[in-house]
Formats: C-alpha cells, sequence, structure tokens
C-alpha cells in the first residue's frame, strides 16, 4: 500500500558511497529477497541504472543479496533518491531518526479496518500515545507466525486443556506480546477474562516517555 498524506515534512538525509562521493536520500522502500534478485537488477528496477547498485549496497552494509541473506536479512533497503509527494511530506515512510519516539500511522478500527478522514479522500491517522495503544491492540489481535516477514509478531493461541495451565500459558503469552512493543517501557498490570471464543484484556503500562497509560480490547 502506498500512503502519500502530507504530513511533517522530513529532513534530507546525506550518504557516503565511497570515493568521497555524497548523495541525498528521502527515506527508504523495502524489497523482500527472493530467487534471482541481487543489487544490479533491484537498481534498474528502481532507478532505471544497474550502476547505481553500490547506492543499495552501501546502505544495506552488504557487497551482495548473498552477504545479505548470510546475515539474517530478509529484505533489502532501497534509498529514495528523488523528491516526491510521496516520501516528501510523509512521516510514516520518512527515516526512523525524523520520527518521534510514539510514531505516527495509518488509523484502524477495533476490527483493524483502515479508518479514512471525514470526506473520505484520504486514510485517518492516529500518532502520539494513542498510536502506542493501537499498536499494542493489533500485537494482541493477531496470532504469531501469521505475518511472513514478521514471525514473532502476534500472541500464541493454542491453549493448554487444563483449566489452570491455560490460565498461566494465556497471562505469559499476553505479557511475552506485549514486551514486544519498543514503546513500552515497564507493565504495571495485566488482567484479562474469557467468555467463549471473546478474550477481553487490560493492560496498565509506563511508555517510553514514562507517563502511565491503560488500554483495554477484546481478542
Amino acid at each position: 500500500m502506498s500512503v502519500t498524506s502530507q504530513l511533517e515534512r522530513p529532513r534530507e538525509t546525506s550518504l557516503e558511497i565511497g570515493d568521497n562521493k555524497t548523495i541525498t536520500i528521502y527515506g527508504m522502500n523495502t524489497q523482500l529477497i527472493t530467487d534471482g534478485i541481487s543489487f544490479e537488477t533491484l537498481a534498474r528496477d528502481y532507478y532505471g541504472d544497474p550502476s547505481k547498485a553500490p547506492i543499495i549496497a552501501t546502505v544495506n552494509g552488504a557487497s551482495s543479496i548473498r552477504d545479505l541473506k548470510s546475515k539474517g536479512e530478509k529484505n533489502v533497503l532501497i534509498p529514495i533518491l528523488k523528491k516526491q509527494n510521496s516520501n516528501i511530506d510523509n512521516k510514516i515512510i520518512g527515516l526512523s531518526n525524523q520520527r518521534d519516539n510514539y510514531g505516527i500511522d495509518i488509523a484502524l478500527d477495533e476490527n483493524g479496518n483502515i479508518l479514512l478522514n471525514a470526506d473520505g479522500s484520504d486514510f485517518k491517522f492516529t500518532n502520539s500515545r494513542a498510536n502506542v495503544s493501537q499498536a499494542v491492540l493489533m500485537r494482541l489481535k493477531e496470532n504469531v507466525n501469521k505475518r511472513v516477514m514478521h514471525q514473532y509478531y502476534g500472541i500464541r493461541t493454542t491453549i493448554p486443556d487444563s483449566e489452570s495451565a491455560g490460565s498461566a500459558y494465556i497471562l505469559s503469552s499476553i505479557i511475552q506480546t506485549l514486551k514486544q512493543e519498543p514503546r513500552i517501557k515497564e507493565l504495571l498490570s495485566v488482567s484479562f477474562s474469557g467468555k467463549g471464543d471473546v478474550l477481553n484484556i487490560a493492560v496498565d503500562y509506563k511508555d517510553l516517555g514514562g507517563q502511565a497509560q491503560s488500554v483495554k480490547g477484546s481478542v
């Protein structure tokens, strides 16, 4: 999905690519590593010039796709070299050091569906601490191993037969899932109750800014 909403402009970033040569980049694209690709083919596809492969190699810190895979990477970072409406005013795809600690993302409803703005012309966005709350709920609603590129994202859903063991397992699964969220500094309390196939969860935590927050939801 491509997002082209007009938001705060990220700063231009310089990248040294050898021989004292510096270029300006305006964010990053990512490309899943698949059979048959190389830095040269990616440079051809993204820039129309395979000789720009060293730019991709430099930003990934690898000499080849094989080298990148040997480091456990599943995606290639591809610098954006031109200012466009889809990147110069977009916090979502801006470089990480150009966003605040809480981030900004597309707003979702409680079922994970994308929300639009009032006139339906663009996505609705969420930011600051509300974005953290949304991220927490989305993690708890997602089954682990469901995402191809983020296999540890989400919560375990296989529950033991024993009721007492099942409760301990659910609590452990919730805590482990929440610990994956880097914007949570400290868990203060976790509680849950089940009704049929629905699990109601309440979480109190301190975010990375030291502020106490609460989030409740059903999964």
